[in-house]
This record gives C-alpha cells, structure tokens and sequence, in this order.
C-alpha cells in the first residue's frame, strides 16, 4: 500500500482533463490499494479551481462544475482521507 498526500493542483487533475490527468487516474486504479490524503483546505481550493475553470472563455459550463464540484465532495466522504490543518500538516 502506498500513502499520497495530495495538494489542490494534483486533486483538480481528477476532475478536469489536464496534464498530469492520466498520472494522477492511475493512482486511483481500484486494484492498487493506495490512501489518498488530503488537508481540509483542499475542498475549497479545488472547488475554487473548479469555479475558475467555469468562469473562463471555453471552460466549465456552470452545470459540469456543479456535478465535478459534487463529485469531489463524495470523493471526500468515500476516497479520500480528510485531515484537518494542524501546524505538522502545515
């Protein structure tokens, strides 16, 4: 088992095609059994990245933000494990 912890750039990779996407889907194939970690401030960067995207010439259409917005918070509740910010995350 291998342990990743995760910033918001790597975690926006998933829900938007990028480089680097296909590196970071791999570290979520179902058959590996890596823990994904995330500090809490993560949610709200990545959504604010997500809002971004949607507010740019050709992005996100409000809708597809929403659902990839949605989908990050699951992830959160199910994938990822979630650690608040404390001065040795920090």
């Amino acid at each position: 088992m291998t342990t990743y912890f995760l910033d918001a750039s790597a975690v926006v990779k998933r829900y938007l095609t990028e480089a680097g996407s296909e590196y970071i889907a791999d570290l979520f194939d179902q058959s590996l059994p890596n823990t994904m970690i995330l500090a809490e401030i993560t949610r709200v960067e990545v959504a604010a990245a997500l809002a971004a995207r949607q507010r740019a010439r050709s992005g996100l259409t409000l809708r597809e933000r929403d659902r990839a917005v949605a989908l990050m918070l699951r992830h959160c509740d199910r994938e990822y494990r979630v650690v608040p910010l404390t001065p040795e995350v920090l």
